[in-house]
């Protein structure tokens, strides 16, 4: 017969088992993964997800369904805590993109001279010694 403490103790553990396991995020503490599922810490795009902070919160720049948030001060020219950047404009492909996150580009405007470039001082402003199609001006 098993000791009346140890039975305790299983249940005590299930139970413990049971109520988390439904939670987001806890998926990993329980040893397990679920693939797919918003709040796992992995940001999966062939579900869906734009980014996974482990988490269902808002304002860390995941939504609770795991979709980039958009900075409200997005494109006011003030760096916001949970901005990468901001340029003062919601414009594409000037090395800030319109939710505020870092444009990774290849060729002109990365920062390196390749072949055919003149310049490339990593970024796509004029008036900088730097035409932004990487010509010396």
């Amino acid at each position: 017969m098993v000791p009346q403490t140890t039975v305790k103790l299983i249940l005590l553990g299930l139970a413990t088992a049971l109520a988390l396991a439904p939670t987001a995020g806890c998926t990993r503490a329980l040893g397990t993964y679920e693939r797919g599922v918003c709040g796992n810490g992995e940001a999966e795009p062939d579900y869906g997800e734009q980014c996974d902070d482990g988490n269902h919160l808002s304002g860390d720049g995941c939504t609770p369904d795991c979709q980039l948030e958009i900075p409200p001060g997005c494109g006011n020219g003030v760096l916001e805590p949970i901005e990468d950047c901001d340029d003062g404009n919601r414009a594409a492909g000037d090395g800030c993109d319109p939710d505020c996150r870092i444009e990774y580009t290849m060729g002109c405007g990365d920062g390196w001279v390749d072949p055919g470039e003149e310049c490339d001082d990593g970024n796509h402003l004029p008036g900088d010694g730097c035409t932004p199609d990487c010509r010396i001006n």
